[in-house]
């Protein structure tokens, strides 16, 4: 747990492998205040095979290329909420920006986030499941991405793709979803703009 405020040129980084224990368990961050790292990622967070699950708490996070990176090769869920502006700024100019970017080979991946924004030619919320359960992505407030809003992808081995959003944009798609799983693909929007050249792109694949 970090209190107060994290800042520097470089990220603030959790890379959780082999614990010295053996007890291969569950990894959690939180912080109470903003986190700025202004070169490269936010917060970048990774969990090794070794462990289960893995969980981000945090208020404000400014990144370069991502406000929020989080790799979960555990067997447990990933697990990601933000309360305030997450922003990923894409500094270097060649590569997009993220605002949360988040890959699960777990079983769940949630994400649920308050604003969230991401570069000319970025992506404000990314989530991609690569686990045996269900991917959830809820956005409270203003999602805007260069390129699309929200983008998740739920893989062969997963079951339902929920998102569920206020207001989202991005220029070429303010929504989209694609669901090769077992399970359901449901979007809700409620009340606030969807914009881009498609509004809202979905597809659900049942193998």
């Amino acid at each position: 747990v970090a209190e107060g405020g994290v800042f520097g040129q470089q990220d603030l980084r959790l890379l959780a492998r082999k614990p010295l224990t053996h007890d291969y368990g569950q990894t959690a961050w939180a912080t109470n205040g903003p986190v700025e790292g202004t070169t490269d990622m936010g917060i970048l967070a990774y969990n090794s095979a070794n462990g289960t699950d893995l969980t981000i708490n945090a208020t404000d996070v400014l990144g370069g290329y991502a406000g929020i990176k989080a790799n979960n090769s555990g067997s447990g869920d990933l697990s990601i909420t933000t309360s305030g502006m997450v922003t990923g700024l894409s500094v270097s100019g060649t590569y997009a920006g993220f605002g949360i970017n988040a890959s699960n080979a777990g079983t769940n991946l949630t994400i649920s986030a308050a604003n969230v924004s991401a570069s000319a030619y970025g992506v404000g919320i990314f989530g991609r499941n690569h686990g045996r359960g269900a991917l959830s992505i809820t956005s409270s407030g203003i999602v805007t991405g260069g390129v699309v809003g929200v983008w998740a992808n739920n893989s062969v081995n997963g079951t339902d793709l929920t998102i569920s959003a206020a207001n989202v944009s991005g220029r070429n798609s303010g929504i989209m979803a694609t669901n090769e799983g077992s399970g359901d693909l449901s979007i809700v929007t409620i009340g606030g703009k969807r914009l881009g050249k498609r509004g809202r792109h979905c597809r659900n694949q049942q193998w």
